[in-house]
């Protein structure tokens, strides 16, 4: 009897130890999140954003549809004092809808300093001159989806901003599908079935 004792008792502070050291461990991440981390920090270095592993913070767990999707940044910009938000998406739309992922700095100057890398300069620029974003992230709009037979008009939610004549991945209402489509004015895109 006191032999089961000890040995519950036992296990029980091997569990409270091994509890603790995770508490202690927060960044530590399961394998699978351990691939996709390494992934982040390879496309921030794809846009010349200086960064460390241990300034990167998931915002909510990755919802992947092939486990060796590639990333790539689509945006940054200032968050609170000394970090900023990042949009990134899977190189290949079809493998994930798009996140954001948090980066942290010692000081704003350093945040600052990533914020001017030549890859997102370079590629706000030529958003600013191909003309004016007529869809944005997150906005509802339609979808004229259209054959020589059927024509079907549906809600969708925009996954990407969009200028005229721009192909963007869009959402369906029941989230179930997302689409290529093409801007056509604000609030309307086409697609074909």
């Amino acid at each position: 009897m006191i032999v089961g004792t000890l040995y519950v008792r036992t296990a029980a502070i091997l569990l409270l130890a091994a509890a603790a050291a995770a508490g202690d461990t927060a960044s530590v991440l399961p394998p699978a999140a351990d691939t996709a981390q390494a992934r982040v920090m390879s496309a921030l270095n794809t846009a010349q954003i200086p960064a460390q592993t241990a300034q990167l913070q998931f915002l909510a767990p990755l919802s992947l549809n092939n486990p060796a999707a590639q990333f790539k940044v689509t945006g940054i910009e200032k968050w609170q004092q000394s970090s900023a938000m990042l949009r990134m998406r899977c190189i290949n739309s079809a493998d994930c809808v798009p996140f954001f992922v948090m980066l942290r700095w010692p000081g704003a100057q350093e945040r600052d300093a990533a914020l001017s890398a030549p890859v997102l300069v370079k590629a706000r620029a030529q958003t600013h001159q191909a003309g004016n974003v007529l869809v944005r992230a997150g906005d509802q709009a339609t979808l004229i989806l259209e054959n020589k037979q059927f024509r079907i008009i549906t809600p969708v939610t925009c996954l990407e901003n969009g200028v005229q004549g721009q192909k963007i991945r869009v959402r369906s209402a029941d989230r179930k599908k997302i689409r290529v489509a093409e801007v056509k004015e604000a609030g309307l895109l086409k697609g074909s079935l």
